[in-house]
C-alpha cells in the first residue's frame, strides 16, 4: 500500500516537472521568432513567428549621437573607421549565434559577418590592446586600438 502512495506521488512529481518545462520550452522557443524576412516596401527586418504571423518591427538600433553620456559603444572605434570609408556597421542578435553577428558592409565589397562566441568577437577584440596576459573574453581588452590595427581592420574588410 506505501508502496503504491510512493509511486503515485512520484508519478505526480514527474508530470508536474514536464509541464513545467514544457511551458518553460514554449515561452522560451515558440513565444520568440525564428525566421527573419526583408519587408520589401520599406526595407526594415521583420521578425516571423512559428505561426508565420509578422512581429513588430525590431527597434532600430541607436546612433552614436543617442547613446549614453560617458558610455561606450561596444567596437565604436571599428565603427568609425567603417563609416569614415562609407560603409555599415550593425549589430544584429535577434536570429543570430548566442551573442550576435556584427554586420559590416563596405561599398564594392561583400558583406562580412562577425559571430560571437559567447565571450566576445575574437577577429573584432584582437584589434584592441589586451589588459590581461591572456585574453579569452571581451572584458579583457582595453578600449584602445592596437597601433596597426585600423589597417588590419580595413585589410580584414575587403579580403575576399
Amino acid at each position: 500500500m506505501e508502496t503504491a502512495i510512493i509511486n503515485g506521488l512520484f508519478g505526480l512529481i514527474g508530470v508536474v516537472i514536464a509541464v513545467v518545462f514544457e511551458e518553460y520550452l514554449r515561452r522560451r522557443w515558440y513565444g520568440r521568432a525564428h525566421v527573419l524576412s526583408r519587408d520589401r516596401a520599406g526595407g526594415e527586418t521583420r521578425s516571423l513567428g512559428h505561426d508565420g504571423a509578422a512581429a513588430p518591427a525590431q527597434r532600430p538600433t541607436r546612433d552614436r549621437a543617442s547613446a549614453a553620456p560617458g558610455r561606450r559603444r561596444p567596437y565604436e572605434e571599428l565603427q568609425a573607421i567603417v563609416e569614415e570609408l562609407g560603409g555599415e556597421m550593425r549589430y544584429e542578435k535577434a536570429g543570430r549565434p548566442q551573442g550576435g553577428t556584427w554586420i559590416v558592409s563596405l561599398p564594392g565589397h561583400a558583406e562580412k559577418f562577425f559571430n560571437s562566441n559567447g565571450a566576445g568577437f575574437p577577429p573584432l577584440d584582437r584589434l584592441y590592446v589586451p589588459s590581461r596576459a591572456a585574453p579569452s573574453h571581451y572584458r579583457d581588452y582595453s578600449n584602445e586600438l592596437l597601433p596597426d590595427a585600423p589597417e588590419q581592420w580595413i585589410s580584414m574588410l575587403r579580403t575576399p
